[in-house]
């Protein structure tokens, strides 16, 4: 329940501080005044979206709840420069949170709602009567169902992956083909470019070949023996020059030969080397432009196949499952349907007493369960409440019963007759000018209801019918002078004052 509500600057109220009844809480005061106002600041303590206007660059409020702990919860809204910050036990939380947390106890209900009611009105009367972990079960495997229906649509089939993951390994062996076979770029390269120019190499080596023949080491070895015998008259360094270029001659002898029989050389071995180099040119082509995107692709692609496989598994187990889930959701939905049904006889028997009430015993009301083709997040039937006003005309869907006198009362009564045994707790209900549509006659008699389902739960309620008033466990007056809005609460006299005022003035003797 709501224990007090509290504001500073927000709308065109003036600051106040209000505690209210765990029963019947009643606002009353003349139109114009800021009582709608003041349930859309309750509604923006809520964490719902509203128009509430705040003329200055400060504003603050804050809601005292009482979920049942050790402590009260508390709730405020800051408004500063243009923004507004939700805080829940003066922790900034978004708006959503707070909106999910009031939504678990707080039922609005603005001016004509049960002339526009909500796409799930029905659902909202039956649902309380369902265990609350059938319903969670049903929505956890329907969202289940639904993205494992997804995940089949967008991949068809297992046979479709298993296509793209045969094509994407092949890619994958012939790059890693590719790179194994080249290594290092840069010697790879100096590889191509000796076979591309090969043949004129080969030429030039041959050459070298020629003119390093035997007859030229020849002559260098008898130019050494002389030069070994001037060594003994002291002229040895000649002697070690020509065995220094003896050696670099041979060395280069033995260079040439070993370059002449390399594989570059070899005409099946330059085939295979520029075969390739043609593969590596494809896949910088495809992958690159650089040796590097190559590697750096070639990662990528294997994580894909990573995350392919991986969807295979999942699509083969999507495939499975389907028919389990579905089989599931059916169980699960009939028991939904079981449970609403036997809440559906309960609330209507309900209803009928708290319309017998309001004047409208002649009423007939009932469920109507239509089995869907397809699953929903709701359940397997589509629920509509149909009405009949005369004994003889026929059943008619709720929204478009005759008059909105008759929708007002038949929408109290269903709300009423709401199932309270799956509640953990008082629900707050928040009613704006719930008389609506409804005739003065029965003024006493919707009092009376009102007052009565205060005993289970708390009732905020805007009105303008003195019965009402008069019933409330607290009756706050809203005033308005100029541009300024008081919220206070009343009692005694300045009470009996109201509730007189707004009986209004008739002499009955006159007319």
């Amino acid at each position: 329940m709501i224990l007090s509500v509290a504001s500073e600057k927000f709308g065109i109220f003036r600051d106040f501080e209000i505690e209210l009844s765990e029963g019947l809480n009643v606002f009353t005061g003349e139109s114009g005044t800021g009582k709608s106002m003041f349930l859309k600041l309750l509604a923006l303590l809520c964490g719902r979206e509203v128009n509430l206007p705040v003329s200055s660059q400060r504003a603050y409020a804050e809601m005292l709840v009482d979920r049942g702990g050790i402590e009260p919860e508390v709730i405020a809204v800051r408004w500063l420069n243009g923004r507004l910050n939700f805080r829940f036990n003066r922790k900034s939380v978004r708006r959503s949170e707070l909106k999910e947390f009031c939504e678990e106890f707080v039922e609005f209900h603005t001016q004509g709602a049960s002339q526009n009611l909500p796409r799930r009105f029905e659902l909202g009367v039956l649902d309380p009567g369902v265990p609350e972990e059938i319903i969670e079960a049903y929505k956890r495997t329907y969202r289940s169902y639904m993205e494992t229906s997804k995940l089949l649509e967008q991949h068809y089939s297992v046979a479709k992956v298993d296509e793209a993951i045969a094509s994407l390994s092949s890619e994958i062996d012939r790059l890693e083909k590719i790179i194994e076979e080249v290594d290092d770029e840069e010697i790879f390269l100096d590889k191509v470019r000796t076979v591309e120019n090969a043949d004129e190499i080969s030429a030039l080596l041959n050459d070298i070949d020629y003119l390093l023949d035997e007859r030229l080491i020849e002559r260098l070895q008898s130019a050494l023996t002389s030069a070994l015998k001037l060594k003994e008259y002291g002229f040895s360094d000649l002697s070690d020059r020509l065995l220094l270029i003896l050696d670099m001659i041979n060395e280069v002898i033995g260079m040439v030969k070993r370059y002449s029989s390399s594989e570059e050389f070899d005409i099946s071995e330059r085939e295979a080397i520029l075969s390739l180099a043609e593969a590596l040119r494809w896949a910088k082509n495809r992958y690159g432009p650089t040796y590097n995107e190559v590697l750096q692709n070639l990662d990528r692609m294997k994580k894909e196949l990573k995350k392919l496989a991986e969807l295979r598994n999942r699509i083969a187990s999507a495939e499975s499952s389907l028919p389990n889930l579905e089989t599931e959701l059916r169980s699960l939905g009939k028991e939904i349907d079981y449970h609403r049904k036997t809440t559906a006889a309960e609330v209507v028997e309900k209803a009928m007493e708290v319309l017998e009430k309001l004047g409208m015993g002649n009423v007939k009301m009932k469920f109507e369960f239509t089995p869907l083709d397809d699953f929903t997040p709701d359940g397997i039937s589509r629920v509509r409440l149909l009405i009949k006003t005369l004994s003889e005309s026929e059943f008619v869907p709720f929204e478009v019963a005759a008059s909105g006198g008759e929708r007002s009362r038949i929408y109290l009564a269903l709300h009423l007759a709401k199932p309270s045994t799956a509640l953990k707790e008082k629900k707050v209900l928040v009613f704006d000018e719930l008389e609506t549509g409804l005739g003065q006659r029965y003024a006493d008699r919707l009092a009376e209801t009102l007052k009565s389902s205060s005993s289970k739960n708390q009732l905020i309620v805007v009105t303008h019918l003195p019965q009402i008033a008069a019933v409330a466990d607290s009756h706050f007056l809203v005033e308005r002078s100029d541009d300024v809005a008081t919220v206070r609460l009343i009692e005694g006299d300045a009470r009996r004052e109201e509730i007189k005022a707004m009986f209004g003035k008739m002499n009955f003797e006159e007319m």
